[in-house]
């Protein structure tokens, strides 16, 4: 054998980056061809010198920074498929002609979010114990492999709107004006950090949609925040105590959370997770109309095609329903939720 080790993830997330080494003796000399599929884009190629990418999607290296490793990162496709094999050959030649040739196969996944049904109305019923029983729900599934966080993105023309639910409101509201008085404190502290924490007090003040441009800002952001916490910890310390500081102050504020508690267990076995499970729909008995766009992101924040959702709403009593309990997701033809 003539490399140490090679290493390529057996698996990834479409759209994803895929990291690659090879490490090898330093007293060798080697050739490496790599053969990547033409779907995939390279980003960058650590301590390669005078490399060269031929049209078939072949890199040759020849020249080494330091001889006896050779990195790359890999850009991955959005392919219209939710998972597929790929593979990539290595063809390792050293100075005394010996070859050694390696494939490794890598599973390329994605979520895929099916709207199996949705019903023309909706009716909702309150329960002795005031639990809210939804007749008709939107029936979706995840075809895919990976987890899918999907949010209603609701259109100009509908007549009801996703509110936040009493207390939860308030909580939100005060969590978000005390946390931005700790974080001016901090920027006064921290002033290289000051766009940063602007930027996070805009994000979380204004909820961004899960499309393409809000999932860039939502990236950018984050990517930055952990950017700064991992290099400087003298901030990551003092910005993390702030946020707990908010955090208690307005943590009697919360009464009842028990759907939203339930939501939760329910995340790992479907890989679905709300948006904003915790969000309402103030229905009363005037049969409304409730007209949005199903959006969906992965969590590498690539963003899908929005699925249309229409329909009507009503309730023999004024009540809020969180928005959570209007989906059902189905699994091998069962209700699971």
């Amino acid at each position: 054998m003539i490399l140490n080790r090679l290493f390529v993830p057996s698996n990834c997330l479409q759209g994803g980056e895929l990291p690659i080494h090879l490490l090898w003796s330093r007293d060798k000399i080697l050739k490496i061809h790599i053969e990547i599929p033409k779907s995939f884009e390279i980003l960058r190629i650590n301590n390669g010198e005078d490399f060269q990418i031929q049209e078939n999607c072949i890199i040759n290296v020849s020249k080494f920074e330091e001889n006896g490793f050779l990195g790359m990162i890999l850009k991955t496709p959005q392919l219209p498929q939710p998972s597929i094999d790929e593979t990539i050959i290595f063809e390792i030649i050293d100075s005394n002609g010996e070859r050694q040739v390696e494939k490794r196969y890598v599973h390329l996944f994605r979520p895929l979010i099916k709207v199996i049904s949705v019903p023309n109305q909706m009716m909702v019923k309150k329960e002795s114990n005031q639990e809210c029983l939804v007749n008709n729900r939107i029936l979706i599934n995840n075809e895919g492999e990976g987890i899918a966080v999907i949010g209603f993105k609701v259109l100009e023309d509908s007549q009801l709107k996703i509110v936040e639910p009493k207390g939860t409101e308030q909580f939100a509201k005060s969590f978000w004006s005390d946390w931005s008085l700790e974080l001016e404190e901090i920027k006064s502290m921290y002033p290289d950090h000051a766009t940063l924490i602007n930027n996070l007090v805009l994000l979380g003040t204004s909820h961004p949609q899960l499309d393409a441009s809000g999932m860039k800002k939502v990236k950018e952001v984050f990517e930055q925040l952990r950017n700064e916490l991992m290099n400087d910890l003298v901030f990551a310390e003092d910005f993390i105590k702030s946020s707990v500081v908010a955090y208690m102050k307005n943590l009697h504020i919360i009464t009842e959370l028990e759907s939203f508690v339930t939501y939760l267990k329910s995340i790992e076995s479907n890989r679905i997770i709300l948006d904003n499970p915790i969000g309402v729909l103030k229905i009363g008995r005037e049969q409304k109309k409730f007209k949005a766009e199903l959006t969906t992101v992965d969590l590498g924040y690539n963003s899908y095609p929005p699925i249309p959702i229409e329909l009507k709403l009503s309730a023999e009593d004024d009540c809020e329903v969180p928005i959570h309990k209007i989906l059902a997701v189905v699994q091998n033809n069962m209700v699971i939720k």
